[in-house]
């Protein structure tokens, strides 16, 4: 039994975060910056990290078959309006270590790009709060309205 709301908090934040990280590090090896580009493949493994450990209870060979609910599992969530303390505690631990891994990034860009160090760390700490507050707005808008669709 797939988590309803973990598995499309995974759909809607984790595989799109996953793939612009995926765009950047390819950009900037194509540019020829070589440790930024292999600082961008270890968040991205981060990310994947991540994404894994929304599925505590999934072998690797369920993780390979997908993630995403299907229909029918959406139509059976018991409780489309609500979601369980075991949910939210998942989806807000990602949330957190998301954020974190947006922060350090930020940071990191913007010293290799000639930011001075005290601005690298405000932008880092904006985007960290930033991310933490639009990840939860944003998973939570997209599970309700994906939720409320289904019914």
């Amino acid at each position: 039994m797939t988590n309803v709301k973990v598995g499309l908090f995974d759909l809607y934040v984790i595989k799109p975060l996953w793939a612009i990280y995926t765009v950047m590090f390819v950009t900037y090896f194509i540019n020829g910056a070589w440790v930024i580009g292999g600082f961008l493949v270890v968040m991205w493994f981060l990310i994947s990290l991540i994404g894994q450990g929304l599925h505590p209870n999934k072998t690797c060979r369920e993780l390979l078959r997908g993630t995403t609910p299907t229909e029918e599992e959406i139509d059976g969530d018991p409780n489309p309006n609500e979601i369980s303390y075991e949910e939210s505690l998942i989806i807000a631990r990602a949330t957190f270590k998301l954020a974190g891994l947006i922060g350090i990034t930020a940071t990191t860009l913007s010293l290799f790009h000639g930011a001075r160090w005290y601005y690298a760390v405000l932008i880092g700490g904006g985007l960290w709060y930033l991310s933490t507050l639009i990840i939860s707005m944003y998973s939570a808008c997209l599970i309700a309205l994906r939720l409320r669709k289904m019914q």
